[in-house]
């Protein structure tokens, strides 16, 4: 019986070599595709944790006694030690110094790395972060001196020895800092003793139980419980375990999900097609089988030996797929397959297969045995040809009816791999491919207070630190430097609304307002009551002087410099557009050219922490501008190097001068240095520098350099583009063997009826036209199921699991993908019509009709 298995398989060699062939490629399939997607969140992540550390979280200001219950806690896998020696003035400057050191854990943990010199190997040594050179007079380098100043004024000298990589600024940290106890080091010692301040032990956590997709907040929780107020002294490493595996490695994870069940059903689906078709060589064998007395059980015997044979012989081809493609991806993508691992996809597969050999046997085989003896030698009659075109639509229509269920099965197949394809083609377009900007810049964001209690509308926040204007505009004037945006800071003061009656007030205030939130406002003694105010419903805009100029050609009918007179603003009130069944617009009718705009704010010179114990410690102040233009529109504005802005609130726009005399503007949150496309590298340099100078000169400030941008996306994408272009190649080469196993396969099996065709005069370019047309109508299925559900689901893709969201020219884009698709597919059915007709008018008419291959 095994010999007659095994004579079945090499029988038909083309199409037993074309089914063990897509059983192999089924099998490498699925045992590749989820190491594939491993592989690449492994290199995102990867990416990543080289900039924000692998820690899970930190541990702030921990006795010995603590330490310990970590280091014996089974969930913690890995502990790193950070000494913090306390913040100390830097002689000279108005900038204070957070010291300490790391251990080797530690700065594994937090990928920390020396970027010139060394770590300080003495007690008199320093390395400081990177940016702490700008803080420091120019010149200041390897070798150079510095001085931190202890509370009793003696001076402390330390020998810098070298630099370490900006670390804190790329951190998570705490709405509230308590400086030299809940920070992070800028300077590294060998030891405190020289300083002799109070030293406080720190921890960076890596968690056994933690996954890339999981966040660790929890288990830290769960790990500290009991140790202080965790609020302020527990710190999550948001950056890498919240925001890149929220936004990032989930949605790879939920579409490895998706396309893994796609791709099964797909594989199934192909199995079944093909298999199905494979197995009918065995009807004539059956026939003969239950002509001769033999029983149920002896056919399905020597059927599911034959399919055993054939699923084992594919299976084993595809472990050797994947042995090869194990070492190839090893030394090439950094990753290999666990062969031994993945004996579920080959269980699975080969049970797939026997229970379509079942269905099989039970639906078609089974009725053989009450066939008569004349029925199953009926051969079909073949009526006198003429030679004409219609006879050959006549037998193209026919062969379609008898497979059309393979036809929608194949169809459903290839759009299938067509929707993945295009779904992880626009995910490698885009992932890393963050928008850079038609111009180079550099971007400092000082630290903004975050801390925040609100007094009634009253915002109260911790204290933040801003640019002085004067410093950022001396950045215009160097060579190479196009413009300067900035925002200066003003968004913890309230704009009063008018005591009059006013819709769109009243809207404004309804809408932007939380009523019943923290603490009342009469605990602050100097505060109005019972007036309506904004801190949500407004924004400020304000324009140095070439701004004021794009501004007036966009507004000619304003007299700018009038209107933005020191102390006037020129005011936009858009609008407001209610749905509420019907849309109902209210406008303003309260705010005039010429009225007061009054802004009021609480701040305190105390630390936030001391001024929210003692409400007596804050004080309530108001500043006022005139409206001197009021434009009951949307406020718009065309920046240079290619911004648009758009507000639909309330905006207030004023100039740089104004703003300087206004105190809660007076300041720059952030500020964007635009430079021309092809600065000198001199320029570039000069530029960098002064810039940093000032960035700096806040601490925790977060700085953006285009160069550095690009450098990282280039770095993840190509981290990530190989592994896409081997799943692309997986894919296209599955979807290659499933058109030639199943619709060249069945082109194969009816050589026989070709063959009696061509004795009977038919001829070649008849038969051709014959196949071509079934292979059309195939296509045009194809085709008209291609558009509207790969362009739906991409679409869907591209809104709900990785943006950018595809608008309409986008979809018409991958429209004309599609079709470049159909026009190839064309070719690939054309070329097997001309492939079937060439062998059938090679072969002698004896050997066609003898063989069905």
């Amino acid at each position: 019986m095994l010999k007659q298995a095994a004579s079945l398989l090499s029988y038909r060699k083309k199409s037993t070599c074309l089914m063990v062939t897509l059983i192999a490629t089924a099998a490498f399939l699925m045992m590749s595709i989820a190491p594939l997607f491993s592989a690449i969140r492994n290199k995102i992540f990867s990416v990543y944790a080289e900039q924000l550390g692998i820690y899970h979280g930190i541990v702030f200001d921990i006795t010995e006694e603590q330490k310990q219950r970590l280091e014996e806690n089974p969930v913690i896998a890995r502990m790193g030690i950070i000494r913090n020696f306390g913040n100390y003035r830097l002689d000279y400057t108005e900038q204070t110094l957070t010291v300490g050191n790391f251990d080797e854990e530690a700065m594994a943990l937090g990928a920390i790395s020396v970027t010139q010199g060394r770590l300080p190997e003495s007690s008199d040594e320093i390395a400081l972060e990177n940016h702490v050179r700008y803080q420091l007079p120019e010149g200041t380098d390897i070798g150079s001196q510095i001085f931190l100043l202890k509370e009793n004024g003696e001076r402390v000298g330390f020998t810098i020895c070298g630099f370490v990589k900006d670390y804190k600024a790329n951190w998570s940290e705490q709405d509230i800092v308590l400086p030299g106890r809940t920070d992070l080091p800028s300077g590294f010692l060998l030891n405190g003793e020289r300083l002799q301040g109070q030293e406080v032990l720190d921890v960076l956590l890596y968690l056994h139980t933690i996954n890339k997709m999981e966040a660790p907040e929890s288990t830290l929780v769960n790990c500290v419980s009991g140790f202080h107020q965790q609020g302020e002294y527990l710190l999550f490493n948001h950056g890498l375990y919240t925001n890149v595996a929220m936004t990032m490695l989930r949605p790879i994870h939920t579409y490895q999900s998706i396309f893994t069940l796609l791709i099964l059903l797909g594989v199934g689906a192909a199995l079944y097609t093909a298999l199905f078709s494979y197995l009918r060589h065995y009807e004539d064998v059956a026939m003969k089988l239950y002509s001769l007395g033999a029983t149920h059980r002896a056919v399905w015997a020597r059927l599911l030996l034959w399919s055993v044979l054939l699923g084992g012989t594919g299976t084993l081809l595809g472990f050797g797929f994947c042995s090869a493609f194990s070492v190839w991806a090893k030394q090439n993508i950094g990753y290999g397959i666990e062969l031994v691992g993945r004996w579920k996809e080959v269980v699975v597969l080969i049970a797939v297969i026997l229970l379509i050999t079942g269905v099989f046997f039970f639906w078609k085989i089974r009725k053989l045995a009450d066939c008569s003896i004349s029925e199953q030698k009926q051969q079909t009659k073949i009526r006198e040809l003429n030679g004409k075109i219609d006879f050959s639509v006549a037998l193209a229509a026919e062969h379609i009816r008898k497979n059309w269920k393979q036809l929608i099965a194949v169809s459903l197949m290839i759009v299938m791999l067509l929707i993945i394809f295009f779904c992880i083609k626009h995910d490698e377009e885009h992932r890393g491919m963050g928008y850079v900007g038609e111009y180079p810049f550099l971007t400092a964001y000082s630290k903004e207070g975050s801390a925040l209690v609100f007094y009634g509308d009253f915002e109260f926040l911790s204290k933040g630190q801003t640019y002085a204007i004067e410093d950022v505009e001396s950045l215009r004037s160097l060579p190479g430097v196009l413009g300067i945006q900035a925002m200066h800071y003003g968004s913890s003061a309230n704009l009063i609304f008018p005591e009059e009656v006013s819709d769109y007030t009243n809207w404004i205030y309804q809408q932007t307002t939380t009523t019943g939130f923290d603490r009342d406002i009469a605990l602050i003694a100097d505060a109005p009551k019972n007036i309506k105010s904004t801190q949500e419903g407004y924004g400020i805009i304000v324009l140095n002087q070439e701004d004021q100029e794009r501004f007036q050609m966009q507004y000619p009918f304003i007299d700018v410099e009038k209107a933005l007179r020191k102390g006037a603003a020129i005011l936009f009130c858009p609008d407001i557009q209610i749905e509420d069944g019907y849309v109902t617009a209210i406008g303003n009718r309260t705010i005039k050219a010429g009225d007061t705009l009054r802004f009021g704010r609480l701040q305190s010179e105390a630390s936030f922490l001391e001024a929210t114990e003692n409400p007596a410690l804050i004080t309530y102040t108001e500043e006022t501008l005139i409206a001197s233009e009021v434009l009951n529109q949307s406020f718009y504005m065309d920046w240079a190097y290619g911004n648009e802005e758009i507000a639909y609130q309330i905006t207030i726009v004023v100039s740089q001068e104004t703003a300087k005399a206004t105190e809660f503007l007076s300041g720059i949150n952030n500020f964007t240095v635009y430079l021309e496309k092809d600065i000198s590298d001199a320029d570039y340099k000069n530029v960098e520098e002064r810039f940093n100078r000032i960035a700096f000169s806040t601490q925790g400030a977060l700085i953006s350099r285009s160069k550095e941008i690009e450098a990282f996306n280039d770095l993840l994408h190509e981290a990530t583009r190989l592994s896409y272009t081997v799943v692309l190649g997986v894919l296209g080469t599955f979807a290659g063997i499933i058109l030639v196993s199943v619709i060249y396969g069945n082109l194969l099996q009816r050589q026989r009826m070709f063959g009696i065709l061509r004795a009977t005069g038919y001829r070649k370019r008849y038969l051709f036209q014959a196949v071509w047309l079934e292979m059309l109508v195939y296509w045009v299925v194809i085709a008209i199921l291609s558009y509207p559900i790969a362009l739906y689901v991409n679409h869907q893709f591209s809104l709900k699991i990785v943006g950018p969201v595809m608008q309409a020219a986008d979809l018409w884009v991958l429209a004309g993908k599609i079709s470049v698709f159909s026009i190839g597919l064309l070719l690939i059915f054309t070329l097997l019509a001309w492939l079937i007709t060439r062998s059938v008018f090679k072969k002698s008419i004896s050997s066609c009709i003898r063989f069905a291959e």
